[in-house]
């Protein structure tokens, strides 16, 4: 930041600690003005005001508040939700307290196993205090949107756009949830009604051009896909996003050159880190290359299973079979439920089975696992990392079966 921007935010610190009695502001405030003078060169000021902030209790919710607000402006996550907890535990009654840990969770999506619970309990609280509020249902709805409960998401969009009907953001995570739902008629209506409000995301017009193609309008998915590329992305999300459509458009060195600007930009960006492995390992089958981002994903982010399937699969082709194992079995410890664990548990088996029966036995006991939790049936066919269970007649009776399930015969 610029140092006058950091002068003025100083000097609106110091009236607001005029707007406490004598003594008695908050850690939260000292803990902000010691960051400010860091960021101000002033090493030995902001020394001692971190030292004031730790002398300083919190006398009440309003104080831990306004703590855990700046631990997250921070990106301190984790130590901002564990602040928070007890005080939003204590006192459900507290919207500001239950919203605030709300987002803490959401945020924290990566960080720690069970957040999207978490994350739809709080917002359910708040609902329950302030039912008229829109952004606790849109919250809500990314929550179950995460967590793959499709019908729920799109229920809280709907009561959020309701309430709040001129805001893009709404129609697009609706679309999301629609999309979910294979309800692509009504996806591109609210995709459709997100850019008649003003939106210009990059993420609205790679999604559209997405279900455009699933529609069969071969020519409105050329003309989003190259309004998705065309475009400056300001944000996170959006950089990703056109990451996605660079890779959806074939041009892969395009896609990693805009995942690593994400990380560079972004260096705890989850989502950066993970694109930026699948690119280099999947796609461009650089997988030793692809060790870093993973090993970086993991450290940030110790519970996000995928991260440590994904290293999995990557070591398996490298021929880390110990190594390998022992992502993929974590990966399975940490979620044991929604199929993708399974899939990629298949994958790494698969890789390392072309001369070990006992592996492709392995690779196929996870692989019907997955397929039992509704995973994996519409990728049986794409060439890859199970192929060599190819070859196997359990496989070609897996395909057939997934064909009469694409194509609704019995």
């Amino acid at each position: 930041p610029k140092p006058a921007s950091v002068e003025e935010a100083l000097r609106m610190n110091r009236i607001a600690e005029t707007c406490y009695p004598a003594g008695a502001a908050p850690r939260a405030l000292w803990a902000q003005r010691a960051q400010l003078e860091t960021l101000l060169g002033h090493a030995e000021d902001a020394r001692k005001l971190r030292e004031q902030a730790e002398r300083t209790h919190a006398h009440n919710a309003g104080d831990v508040y306004l703590l855990a607000r700046e631990l997250r402006a921070r990106g301190q996550l984790s130590e901002a939700a564990e602040t928070l907890r007890p005080t939003a535990d204590r006192e459900p009654g507290n919207f500001a307290v239950q919203f605030l840990m709300g987002n803490l969770s959401l945020d924290g999506y990566y960080e720690n196993l069970g957040k999207q619970a978490d994350a739809i309990g709080r917002y359910s609280a708040c609902i329950a205090l302030r039912p008229d509020f829109h952004f606790a249902y849109a919250n809500r709805g990314l929550a179950y949107l995460r967590s793959d409960l499709f019908e729920q998401a799109d229920a809280d969009c709907t009561r959020a756009i309701a309430l709040r009907p001129n805001w893009p953001d709404f129609y697009i995570l609706r679309a999301r949830a629609r999309d979910g739902l294979r309800r692509y008629k009504a996806e591109l209506e609210d995709l459709n009604s997100a850019e008649s409000l003003g939106s210009k995301a990059v993420s609205l017009y790679f999604l559209r051009s997405l279900v455009h193609k699933k529609l069969w309008n071969d020519e409105e998915a050329r003309r989003d896909m190259d309004r998705a590329l065309r475009q400056t992305p300001n944000d996170e999300e959006n950089l990703v996003a056109r990451g996605l459509a660079h890779e959806e458009d074939g041009d892969l060195e395009g896609a990693l050159a805009d995942f690593t600007q994400v990380v560079q930009r972004y260096p705890r960006s989850a989502a950066g880190l993970r694109d930026q492995a699948s690119m280099l390992s999947e796609r461009l089958g650089r997988d030793r290359e692809a060790l870093a981002p993973l090993n970086r994903l993991i450290e940030l982010y110790p519970a996000y299973a995928r991260a440590w399937s994904a290293r999995g699969v990557a070591r398996s082709r490298l021929g880390l079979r110990d190594e390998a194992l022992a992502d993929v079995h974590k990966a399975l410890e940490l979620d044991p439920v929604s199929g993708r664990s399974q899939d990629q548990a298949a994958c790494a088996y698969a890789l390392m089975g072309g001369d070990r029966p006992a592996d492709r036995d392995e690779a196929f006991r996870y692989l019907y696992q997955a397929l039992r939790k509704g995973y994996s049936w519409d990728r049986l066919q794409e060439t890859g990392n199970m192929a060599s269970l190819r070859n196997d007649p359990r496989f070609a009776e897996l395909v057939r079966t997934s064909k009469l399930l694409q194509t609704g015969e019995r």
